[in-house]
């Protein structure tokens, strides 16, 4: 996507959040889904989903069953029913390119599996309508066969994207094995456009990394321009271990999980934008693209 607008008076702030309770099945956790940005806070106004995106369950039979058309955000639960809003705005996008993509479940009750498919949204579908089975070609991209045993807890599938432009959805589904149901997520995703003229940079924000974290703790950066938050640039870590929770290196980390996912914030050592490779000292900051 090329960058028509400049940022203006970027203002970066890093919150830090206390991890939760223990949940339940899976959600992808990369490039985040709908229901994970929710739970993350990339997403706002959600409803219940934002403390439980593990939990978009219905019966299995894609596209033949499964949730009905207008639910598939939802995958047919009322509790769940802001998920099925569409609008071309209504959702934070991530960024993707056609070709090879990765991407990645969070399982935290993670069942015998059958499969995973993946598919994505025709060229001409309406983003402005309800999400039905006339919005994606229904011939999977990507096919994985989960060869009816249990996956890790987090699981990384490489796919190949075909070509799209604009805004479209991915509609991940994992088929599970040992019950007559499929987990639905959908990614709302925005394919980058080839040949993007050149960025400068700016300095505007600094990640100070006061204190050290915990295992599951959170260090989350939200960004701000001339009006407003823009949730479609934050980016949010998850301690993975006592080590990364200290603070040189979750602010390490953090700046690594900024550049991997953000085109338009890059985050390194002061004046050494063209690097953008993070390391210890000194502390990263944060740059924005014009």
């Amino acid at each position: 996507m090329a960058v028509n607008q400049p940022l203006h008076r970027l203002a970066v702030i890093t919150a830090l959040l206390a991890s939760g309770g223990a949940l339940a099945h899976g959600y992808i956790s990369s490039p985040e889904a709908r229901n994970t940005l929710c739970k993350n806070g990339g997403n706002i106004g959600c409803g219940a989903i934002q403390w439980e995106p593990q939990s978009l369950e219905a019966p299995s039979g894609f596209p033949d069953g499964g949730p009905a058309d207008g639910e598939i955000a939802a995958a047919g639960h009322a509790q769940f029913a802001e998920l099925n809003a569409q609008t071309s705005d209504r959702w934070t996008k991530r960024s993707v390119s056609a070709g090879p993509i990765d991407i990645s479940w969070t399982f935290t009750a993670n069942h015998v599996t059958r499969n995973w498919r993946y598919y994505l949204t025709r060229q001409d579908w309406d983003p402005n309508q309800p999400i039905s089975r006339n919005s994606f070609d229904l011939t999977p991209f990507c096919v994985i066969d989960g060869g009816m045993v249990q996956p890790p807890k987090q699981m990384t599938h490489s796919c190949t994207l075909p070509e799209r432009t604009g805004y479209q959805l991915i509609l991940g589904v994992w088929e599970v094995g040992d019950t007559p149901n499929s987990f639905y997520n959908l990614i709302d995703a925005r394919f980058q456009e080839g040949d993007l003229p050149p960025l400068t940079w700016s300095q505007s924000g600094t990640i100070y990394p006061s204190l050290d974290l915990r295992t599951g703790d959170k260090a989350m950066t939200r960004v701000f321009d001339a009006n407003g938050e823009r949730p479609d640039l934050q980016t949010v870590l998850t301690v993975t271990s006592d080590e990364q929770g200290l603070k040189n290196n979750w602010a390490q980390a953090l700046a690594s999980q900024i550049n991997a996912e953000q085109s338009q914030i890059r985050a390194g050592p002061a004046g050494q934008w063209r690097q953008l490779q993070p390391r210890l000292r000194p502390e990263p900051h944060l740059s924005e693209g014009r």
